[in-house]
């Protein structure tokens, strides 16, 4: 006697819906964890730049921390007035100025190339006499640190500020420049005749 084959039945079966959300937050738990661990290969590129240079080696170099700056002595064919300074520095370069010294290193350096040509040459320095000195001789408001203020928008401090004796005396109430005097330190002076200026540009990368 033959027997018939009776064909298995599928039997569904309820799955609880808090397996369901388990195994979904599992395999998006576990999809976000192989993304956030890849590892993105990023190239870099190293750039060498040239030294900071000044114009050309006629100029001197001077670190002053946050930037380099470089100073020339330019001295006048002839003689000129103090506010006729400015356009010589332009003929070297169209962004040079009447500089100020940083500190007295900076004025020893430029000494030592100015004091060979001769003694009580007189170089005009980018400074000006304030406002609130103008009027006003040597005293202890206007004194050697406060009279006059830089002029080249670039140097700052008083350390650069190194004067004769009793200087600056605003003989007259009509002395707002400075000057420089080979064998010498600073003297304030009327803007009068002058032999030569302090030239002064940012260090660049030529």
């Amino acid at each position: 006697m033959g027997f018939a084959c009776i064909p298995t039945q599928n039997i569904e079966k309820e799955v609880p819906i808090s397996k369901i959300l388990d195994s979904s937050t599992s395999k998006s738990m576990s999809s976000t964890s192989v993304k956030s661990s890849k590892t993105y290969k990023t190239s870099t590129t190293t750039t060498t730049l040239p030294p900071l240079s000044c114009p050309s080696t006629d100029w001197i170099l001077f670190d002053r921390g946050t930037y380099s700056w470089c100073i020339y002595l330019y001295w006048f064919p002839s003689p000129v007035y103090g506010n006729s300074a400015l356009p010589y520095c332009k003929t070297l370069n169209s962004a040079s100025v009447v500089s100020g010294f940083q500190n007295r290193a900076e004025v020893n350096s430029i000494l030592s190339v100015a004091n060979p040509k001769g003694s009580w040459l007189q170089i005009f320095i980018g400074a000006y006499r304030t406002s609130a000195c103008m009027n006003s001789h040597l005293t202890s408001t206007c004194n050697q640190l406060t009279t006059f203020e830089w002029t080249d928008k670039h140097t700052t401090g008083t350390d650069g500020f190194v004067w004769e004796p009793n200087q600056p005396d605003n003989t007259g109430l009509i002395q707002r420049y400075v000057i420089l005097w080979t064998g010498r330190n600073f003297m304030d002076d009327t803007g009068g005749m002058g032999n030569g200026a302090i030239c002064g540009i940012q260090a660049k990368y030529f």
